[in-house]
């Protein structure tokens, strides 16, 4: 469209030229789709990154001690290869230019991660090798408790080796010597218990006296419960002994006074005739024959007489007193029977 000409005023300037390519090799628009296919190499080799270090099942990170040990080692190599085939899937060197120093950026971050599971998993293994040889002192203590002597080298060692542990971990003086001391105490516990078990209280007691100022309070009451418990047993086991020297009288032939003796509910049935008069011994049984009045029960007993002023005996080898049960009357209705102490 043409310009309209204005009398008195200047002519408008032209348009300006338009910018030229950002470069040689396409415009805008490829370069945005560059970036674009850059970017999404970008999101996946950063997927694998933390898929190799921090997988809940597979990755380095949820590995422990030797094993992840191992796994560092290899995972600087195969973030290497994970780069090349990244750069691999890039078109031309310009998606190459934008996409290597993501990577790039990618793999010191995942250097660093390396660098702190590596530290993480070199203390876990020293601390188990460390508890592994502690475990062994405190084994050869128990084995060799009757000669203290060696369970004081023994002790040396592993107070050296707890103090050399807290060096390498950099614990305070406070931690350390905590330490120290409960790694001290449990090799002599253990030494002592072990004593306790052979049933060698003697020696069980010496090495105690010996090792008790090490020894934390709460396992002293522990060992000391199991001294008690120790003694008891050993008085158990000295009676045992001594019963064991004792022979067993034999059971006599039948009808003898031993076998007697030895009959189940004797006792209980002799002490209750021996206290029952002797009127009441002779009672007949409900299934005797009719008595005089045509009945076929037991009689009934006579009214009680007026005692009066009469004193009732005891007698003094039944520790019992007699009832006031009185004589069964006769068959022909006479008066009833004189008192069963009371001669005829």
């Amino acid at each position: 469209m043409g310009s309209i000409l204005i009398p008195g005023l200047p002519e408008a300037e032209p348009a300006a030229e338009p910018w030229p390519p950002h470069s040689d090799n396409g415009d805008e628009h490829t370069i945005r789709v560059d970036e674009m296919f850059a970017r999404q190499f970008d999101t996946e080799f950063s997927a694998g990154v933390r898929g190799l270090l921090h997988d809940p099942e597979t990755g380095i990170a949820a590995q422990r001690g030797e094993v992840a040990l191992e796994a560092i080692a290899g995972a600087m190599p195969a973030l290497g290869e994970l780069k090349e085939r990244t750069l691999a899937q890039a078109i031309g060197p310009r998606q190459c230019s934008i996409l290597e120093p993501m990577i790039d950026t990618r793999l010191d971050w995942a250097a660093g991660t390396l660098g702190r599971l590596a530290q993480r998993a070199t203390v876990e293994v020293d601390d188990a090798s460390v508890a592994e040889r502690i475990a062994g002192l405190n084994q050869d203590a128990a084995t060799a408790w009757q000669d203290p002597a060696y369970v004081r080298k023994l002790g040396r060692t592993a107070v050296e080796e707890l103090r050399y542990q807290g060096e390498r971990r950099g614990w305070d003086a406070a931690e350390t010597d905590g330490r120290v001391r409960t790694g001290l105490s449990d090799l002599y516990a253990g030494a002592v218990e072990t004593a306790i078990g052979q049933n060698d209280l003697d020696g069980a007691v010496g090495l105690y006296d010996h090792a008790r100022p090490v020894i934390d309070p709460e396992r002293q009451a522990a060992i000391d419960s199991r001294f008690v418990q120790a003694r008891e047993a050993a008085v158990y086991r000295d009676v045992d002994r001594d019963m064991a020297g004792i022979p067993i009288e034999p059971a006599g032939p039948p009808g003898s006074r031993s076998s007697r003796n030895a009959r189940p509910n004797s006792r209980p049935r002799m002490r209750a005739m021996r206290c029952a008069p002797a009127s009441a011994r002779s009672l007949p049984s409900p299934s005797a024959a009719p008595n005089g009045n045509g009945t076929g029960s037991r009689p009934r007993p006579a009214l009680l007489p007026s005692i009066g002023s009469r004193k009732i005996p005891t007698h003094p080898w039944l520790h019992c007193r007699p009832s006031f049960a009185i004589g069964w009357p006769t068959t022909s209705g006479a008066a009833s029977r004189p008192w069963p102490w009371k001669a005829a």
